[in-house]
C-alpha cells in the first residue's frame, strides 16, 4: 500500500489492472486477507475513474 501511495504521489500511479488479485497471500497477524484485496479493489476502480 506504500508503493501505491508513493507511485501516485509522484503521478505515475499503478495501472489498474496490475492491482487485480493482488494481495497477501496468506494470513498476517492483524490484517484481514479479506478487507486488503477489497482495498486493493477500490484503488483500481478510483485508478479506472480518473
Amino acid at each position: 500500500m506504500s508503493r501505491i501511495g508513493r507511485a501516485m504521489e509522484a503521478g505515475a500511479p499503478p495501472h489498474p489492472d496490475s492491482l487485480t488479485n493482488l494481495g497477501f497471500q496468506m494470513t498476517m497477524r492483524g490484517y484481514d486477507t479479506g478487507e486488503v484485496d477489497e482495498y486493493f479493489e477500490e484503488v483500481a476502480r478510483s485508478l479506472r475513474n480518473r
